[in-house]
Parts: structure tokens; C-alpha cells; sequence
């Protein structure tokens, strides 16, 4: 796949490389890295020509953000874009309060939503200060499913937090696109059914949505996809291994969706891995390829933490698929008959 080729994102004249940088892994999801580290996986992935940097101020409370912007301190511009955030306040922990498990060694916060129009402003201001940037191409409106009582329950009706997100953050945004402050609107959420009615009230330029369209799920592709077509919204592709499982394989330790995979995931997976070796390709490859190919996506986010998963990313991107493994693919069901 020709990495050189940008896409624009939505409606913008934001042009972006087909492979993004998730950063996740830079705020310590789950585990944690040194600042060191973090600044060596942003210079990789600019050495490798990755030009769009996603963070958020929730990714470790505020540390991917500035971490992320360090690394850039003194990059020419024109070589990237940064994607951001907005929906989660920070705020102190509680006397007596468990610092959390999610976000490791990050300061002492906790989160709550707020999706008003004033929160918005503010939160922008504040991660361009832990960008150290004046200006962030994209912002997305971060996980109102969340909010409608998934997890953390919140106590907000669905209707009460689209209400909240339309009439506050959403109307926001628009104003500082309206303006020329920022470029593009997004949302980035986990629930695909939900960016229906988003795509149908407001005009956005991006959804970002983890792990729902990738080698193992192809459930959107007749629903949310056609619409991001017709109203030339772009598909970012978050989390196109599924957690790890298809850039490790079904391998033990493996994890779908950060959990042990169901026996079934493992032996369509194993199944794919032959596959791929029949074709002299690996799995990582097809697994970043593969939502790239349909004509509204424009760019895999995997979230790297080091600077090799960096580079096999690169790699595998570089990597040449022949048609004919996706028809093997289609042959067996391993993915719908009708994906590109």
C-alpha cells in the first residue's frame, strides 16, 4: 500500500498518510512507559512518515498530550496533524480516592463528562497549552456512549447526553470551525449504533471508532460505512488489532477487545495467520490494510508503545497484499462476501 498517498479527512483540506499514531500507550494505558520512550515512539513514527498524532486529555490525564507535544517541539508543522478531544473534565481525587487502574502512574485525577458549549472552549485551550501547539487540525467529541451509562454509569437518559453533546459541545466546535480555529469535527466513540443519529443532525468530518471495523468485525460495513460515504465523513479505524490479537496471532497471552479471546475468535484467527503465510504476508499487514480499503476510511490508528511496534507498523503497511488473499479471506467467510 502506497503510505505516501494522503487522504483527505472529511469535508477539510486536512491530508493525512494512510497510518496514524494512537496514543493510548503514550498516557500508560494499562501499563506504564517513560517520557523517554514516549518521545522515541513520536520521532519513529515521523521518521516513518506517520503524520497524524491522536491524543486525547483523558489519555492519562493530560500525559499523552504533553508528552506527544514535546516530541513535536521544533517539527516542521506541515509534517503532521494532531487530532484531539473533548467530553472528559479532570478533576483532583477525592480524599481516600484509588488512583486509577486504567491510566498508570499518570497525576491524580479522576474524570467526569461535561458536554457544554463553555467546557469545550476551555478544554481545547487547555490541550493546545499541553500540546504546546498553536493551532490542532482536529477535535472529536470523546465517548458520549460512555456517558449514556455503559461505563462509568452517569445517571443520563441517552436522550439527555445527545441533547447535551448537540446543544453544548457539538455547537462549540462548530463555531471554531466556523471560525477557522479548528479544521474538522469528529466524534471518537466505541458504539457504532450511535453515530447514526450524530451523522444524520450534525455535519461532521470524522468518526473514530476502536475496533469495530477490522479483520474480526465487518459488522458496519452496511450500515455505518455507506452513510460516512454519503456525507463524506471519514472512517478512522481505531484499534484495527482488536486489542492484539491480529498483530500477535492466537498466540497464549493473546487478547480480543483486552480480554482472552472466545475459542471461536482464536480458530478464525489461526485460520487467518495460514492464510497469510500461503501468501508470504503477515497478519499485521492485512490487518492494517484491510479497513483501508474500503473508500471511506482514511487512515488505521493502532497505538504503538514502542518504538519497534512503531516500525513492524510501518513495515507492514509497505507490505504488498495480492487480491487474491482477500478473495481466500472471502471464500471462507473469514470476512463478509461484500468487503472491498
Amino acid at each position: 500500500m502506497d503510505c505516501a498517498q494522503t487522504r483527505l479527512v472529511g469535508k477539510t483540506r486536512v491530508a493525512i498518510p494512510p497510518l496514524a499514531l494512537g496514543a493510548t500507550g503514550l498516557g500508560n494505558v494499562f501499563r506504564a512507559i517513560s517520557d523517554e520512550q514516549a518521545h522515541d515512539v513520536v520521532t519513529a513514527a515521523l521518521d516513518g512518515g506517520i503524520g497524524l498524532f491522536d491524543v486525547a486529555p483523558v489519555y492519562g490525564f493530560g500525559l499523552a498530550e504533553r508528552r506527544v507535544g514535546e516530541a513535536l517541539r521544533g517539527v516542521a508543522r506541515e509534517r503532521f496533524a494532531v487530532s484531539t478531544k473533548v467530553g472528559y473534565r479532570t478533576v483532583p481525587l477525592g480524599p481516600g480516592e484509588a488512583p486509577s487502574q486504567v491510566w498508570i502512574d499518570a497525576p491524580p485525577m479522576k474524570t467526569v463528562f461535561d458536554f457544554s458549549y463553555d467546557f469545550a472552549m476551555r478544554s481545547l485551550e487547555e490541550s493546545l497549552n499541553r500540546l504546546g501547539l498553536d493551532r490542532i487540525e482536529l477535535v472529536a467529541i470523546h465517548d458520549p456512549d460512555e456517558a449514556q451509562g455503559f461505563q462509568p454509569p452517569s445517571g443520563r437518559t441517552p436522550a439527555q447526553v445527545y441533547r447535551e453533546v448537540m446543544n453544548g459541545t457539538y455547537r462549540a466546535l462548530n463555531s471554531l470551525r466556523e471560525q477557522g480555529v479548528i479544521d474538522g469535527i469528529g466524534i471518537g466513540i466505541n458504539q457504532a449504533d450511535l453515530l447514526m443519529d450524530y451523522a444524520s443532525d450534525g455535519e461532521f468530518d470524522f468518526f473514530m471508532l476502536a475496533g469495530r471495523y477490522t479483520l474480526l468485525e465487518n459488522e458496519i460495513l452496511h450500515t455505518l460505512l455507506p452513510v460516512c460515504s454519503e456525507r463524506r465523513i471519514s472512517f478512522m479505524a481505531g484499534a484495527p488489532f482488536n486489542s492484539g490479537i491480529l498483530s500477535s496471532g492466537a498466540s497464549s497471552g493473546a487478547t480480543y477487545h483486552y480480554m482472552p479471546p472466545p475459542p471461536e475468535i482464536a480458530a478464525k484467527v489461526a485460520r487467518m495467520e495460514a492464510i497469510c503465510a500461503d501468501f508470504g504476508i503477515s497478519l499485521r499487514a492485512a490487518a492494517l490494510q484491510f479497513p483501508l480499503r474500503h473508500p471511506a476510511v482514511a487512515a488505521s490508528v493502532p497505538g504503538p508503545r514502542t518504538v519497534a511496534q512503531v516500525n513492524d507498523n510501518v513495515a507492514a503497511m509497505n507490505e504488498t497484499i495480492e487480491e487474491g488473499f482477500w478473495d481466500a479471506l472471502r471464500a471462507e467467510r473469514l470476512i463478509a462476501p461484500a468487503c472491498p
